[in-house]
């Protein structure tokens, strides 16, 4: 005989299977490692438009792409020491661990107020140059992605390092925007956040190579995305501007 949890957890289970959601239980032997602050254990489901388990860090509040991109920096490849960085839409987890490694550290974010410029990614008001690292998670899905990646060639000096994150869709061959949804509940179906622009396809590596950069690749693969809790296959882009 099932007791209450149990019971509660199977017509919690009914309710997202009568939706059309799949439900997947992870054992409770797989514990995941945070490379953030060290925690071990389970993580905890997170999302909006697709709910990922075992996405979120119960201690520091990291996510997937945060743990990947400590991982990068812990390697310390073609990361600059003594380097000014631009860190737009600053994450308190990322933040965590980048602000400490900065001879500057230069926050912006137009919308948030812990920040230190209420910068437009598309028309930022800064002198050109002023950068050795700007650091961009999940922000050119939300604006015009070209226009904002023509700001950070601009923005970074000679031999300077853009890091990039997006939500890519690697089966689709051009992004996908609409300026004719407007709806909230439309651009949910549309672009899975009403705030956000556009669906990311394949050609935002061309994207950044129009810019002006120079473009490689880290992956999140094998047993370190697993123990690691990331997203098997998601990429940091790291465009490099010439010296």
């Amino acid at each position: 005989m099932p007791g209450i949890k149990e019971t509660v957890r199977r017509i919690l289970i009914s309710i997202l299977e009568s939706g059309g959601a799949t439900y997947v239980s992870i054992a409770r032997w797989s514990p995941r490692l945070c490379a953030v602050c060290g925690f071990e254990g389970r993580f905890k489901p997170y999302g909006g438009y697709y709910i990922r388990p075992d996405a979120q860090c119960p201690s520091c509040g990291s996510l997937e792409r945060h743990r990947l991109l400590k991982l990068f920096f812990d390697s310390g490849e073609m990361l600059k020491k003594e380097a000014d960085w631009l860190h737009f839409a600053p994450e308190a987890a990322v933040r965590s661990f980048v602000e400490p490694m900065a001879k500057k550290y230069v926050t912006a974010d137009l919308f948030e107020q812990n920040v230190d410029y209420a910068w437009n990614i598309e028309a930022v008001e800064c002198d050109d140059e002023a950068f050795d690292v700007i650091l961009c998670s999940h922000v050119l899905e939300h604006v015009k992605t070209e226009i904002a990646l023509g700001e950070l060639f601009r923005l970074l000096r000679p031999d300077g390092l853009a890091i990039l994150m997006v939500p890519i869709c690697e089966g689709l061959e051009r992004s996908y925007s609409n300026p004719g949804i407007t709806a909230a509940d439309a651009r949910w179906a549309h672009f899975q956040q009403p705030d956000h622009d556009r669906i990311i396809g394949r050609d935002f590596r061309d994207m950044v190579r129009t810019a002006g950069f120079e473009l490689t690749e880290v992956v999140a693969e094998g047993e370190q995305a697993v123990v690691n809790g990331l997203v098997m296959g998601e990429r940091i882009f790291l465009a490099r501007k010439a010296a």
